[in-house]
């Protein structure tokens, strides 16, 4: 048995779920800072304690985490996310080079936030994942980075069965 981790980071709020290899929810929480109002790199630089804490409980086989997009509009806005992303990205990258060798191999999945998305209202996804998931409970995630997470952790999981059934000439075999 493994996990799939996903995480939705940012400089506010980091959503983190995990599911198993069937596509089963084991936990879906948010990550906060102790104080909303701090300096946005004190926020993060907290944060990242509580994300080291959840990486190391699950010890997940898989990490699919969502890097920004650069949008033109709201840079200052982009600057504070892509720090979160990329203290959470330093993060991660730090578990998977200590735990990956002593353990099992762990992967890092890397998904552009306008990709995986395909450009959907946030909220509209959370809505699908609340349908999907019995155990999300959305009314709890107000700027639903936990249903974002959910979902993350879910493509992961979708590609690496895609990637399993990939025979070595590049085309897809049936499914078994």
């Amino acid at each position: 048995m493994y996990n799939i981790m996903g995480i939705d980071p940012s400089s506010k709020l980091i959503g983190v779920a995990v599911l198993d290899e069937q596509g089963k929810l084991l936990d879906g929480t948010l990550i906060t800072p102790s104080k909303a109002t701090d300096l946005f790199y004190v926020r993060v630089e907290d944060m990242m304690v509580d994300l080291e804490h959840e990486l190391g409980n699950w010890m997940p086989r898989y990490i699919a985490i969502e890097i920004p997009s650069l949008h033109k509009e709201n840079r200052k806005g982009q600057a504070r996310y892509g720090w979160g992303a990329g203290a959470a990205w330093q993060k991660v990258q730090s578990h998977v080079e200590i735990f990956s060798t002593k353990i099992e191999p762990c992967t890092i999945k890397v998904y552009d936030a306008q990709e995986w998305t395909h450009g959907a209202r946030k909220r509209d996804r959370a809505v699908i994942t609340d349908i999907h998931y019995p155990q999300y409970n959305m009314a709890k995630d107000k700027g639903f980075d936990v249903a974002d997470a959910i979902q993350l952790a879910e493509r992961c999981l979708k590609d690496n069965a895609m990637e399993l059934r990939m025979p070595k000439s590049g085309t897809l075999s049936q499914p078994v």
